[in-house]
């Protein structure tokens, strides 16, 4: 009996003390469940947060990127982000340059962008790129069991134009890039660079021994169908697929400062008249009778001059008769037209004549085609004078001949344009052109828009 009592006493002192110790691990266990569960709750909310975060900057880089070509771009991308919900006073946004081909070594905080007015911006660059950064403190759900009432989220994304050169959208036979490169004698190098070359369809360069060719580090070439002349480039690649271009005339009529008909021009009598400081005329070459458009000099202030004529035809753009007193370019305008826009020729040569530059860009958009090929128009493609930041956009064909007008003194050492086409681009029979390369950097990429997202 005393036995027994003794045994029975041992063993409720055995399980009383085992409960206890079951009790603290089971609320030691609980504070570090409770704990996980909340860490794994904050987590959840802080990822879905930052989700949305990220999606609302790239959306508000993509429209600031777009809005380089018109409008305000910082005040476009903070709007945006403010619309995706983003909190106003948390956002930054700089406009900047985006190192599409890695032409630069790494910029010193980022490795491909660099915003306007820092040290490392490149000489001779142009915006390109809209950067939105979001740097914002959020309260924790469960700070009291994580030990943290605050956490630093943050978001960041670049968004920039693409930037092609040469671009043939057409995808019919025929349609594609063709260059031909000659010269008449002597060493005269062309060479291209600083933007991509890709046709739907083929490209083509046939080239004597005094082609340079392309700059492979700043240049990429792509065809939707064969490449032949030189030796590099990809074929069978994706179709650039962008708004047709008649669509990018018709928004520009809408908009347009000033529409012309061909009732405007005097007679083809020789005479010209004044209108809006410009000048309206006509040129009569190889049996054809142009209407001839000589804007003024220096900047135009975005300004858009629209052709709208209800006959075939055809707009010839002159600046040969342009003095050039005070600023030596013309600079800022576009001139659209639902006709073929010309370059006719001019008597003389062009001892001067600067079209673009100064960060602005000169803009020609047509329905129709740019320059003349073919029988009886093949002068009418024939540049007298230097395009420095000019964009060529033909809804059909672009021809372009840069041939004995360039003569010195043109100084400047490239010709900085760039062509996107419809159907072709046919640049032919370069020659005399005296060491001048095709920089397809111009001061804006724009048109046409094609918007991507790079890397921070």
């Amino acid at each position: 009996s005393v036995m027994k009592t003794i045994i029975y006493k041992n063993i409720f002192r055995f399980n009383h003390s085992q409960a206890g110790s079951v009790a603290v691990v089971v609320a030691l266990s609980m504070i570090v469940l409770l704990t996980m569960f909340a860490f794994v709750i904050d987590t959840g909310y802080l990822y879905g947060e930052k989700n949305q975060y990220q999606n609302g900057v790239e959306a508000a880089a993509m429209a600031g990127a777009v809005s380089l070509c018109d409008g305000d771009p910082e005040g476009v991308a903070r709007q945006v982000a403010i619309d995706n919900g983003l909190p106003a006073g948390a956002i930054t946004v700089q406009v900047g340059f985006y190192d599409e081909n890695n032409i630069y070594t790494d910029f010193s905080e980022y490795k491909d962008f660099v915003w306007e007015g820092s040290a490392g911006y490149p000489e001779d660059e142009y915006n390109n790129a809209v950067m939105v950064k979001l740097d914002v403190t959020e309260d924790t759900l469960m700070g009291g069991f994580v030990g943290k009432d605050e956490v630093e989220v943050g978001a960041a994304a670049v968004a920039y134009l693409k930037r092609y050169g040469l671009l043939s959208l057409g995808q019919e036979e025929g349609d594609g890039i063709k260059i031909n490169i000659r010269s008449s004698g002597g060493h005269y190098s062309t060479l291209f660079r600083n933007g991509d070359i890709h046709a739907n369809g083929d490209i083509e360069f046939d080239s004597d021994a005094d082609f340079d060719g392309i700059d492979e580090e700043s240049v990429r070439v792509s065809s939707g169908g064969s490449i032949t002349g030189i030796e590099m480039g990809v074929s069978d690649a994706d179709a650039v697929d962008i708004k047709p271009i008649s669509l990018y005339v018709d928004e520009l009529y809408a908009k347009a400062d000033f529409i012309y008909t061909e009732n405007d021009f005097p007679p083809n009598t020789g005479e010209e008249i004044s209108m809006d400081g410009n000048r309206l005329g006509h040129v009569n070459s190889y049996g054809h009778a142009i209407l001839t458009f000589i804007p003024h000099e220096c900047d135009h202030n975005g300004t858009i001059y629209y052709f709208d004529f209800s006959e075939p035809y055809l707009l010839g753009f002159q600046f040969a008769k342009i003095e050039f007193n005070s600023c030596e370019r013309v600079t800022n305008l576009i001139v659209a037209s639902n006709a073929s826009i010309v370059f006719p020729p001019v008597p003389g040569h062009q001892k001067d004549g600067f079209i673009g530059g100064g960060g602005y860009t000169f803009q020609f958009i047509s329905k129709k085609d740019i320059g003349m090929g073919g029988s009886g128009y093949s002068n009418f493609s024939r540049l007298h004078g230097l395009f420095d930041g000019v964009v060529l956009m033909g809804g059909e064909n672009i021809f372009l001949d840069i041939s004995t007008g360039l003569y010195n003194p043109f100084t400047i050492g490239n010709i900085k344009v760039r062509m996107i086409a419809g159907r072709s681009i046919e640049i032919g029979s370069i020659k005399k052109i005296y060491n001048k390369d095709f920089n397809f950097n111009t001061s804006s990429p724009c048109p046409p828009v094609i918007v991507k997202l790079g890397k921070l």
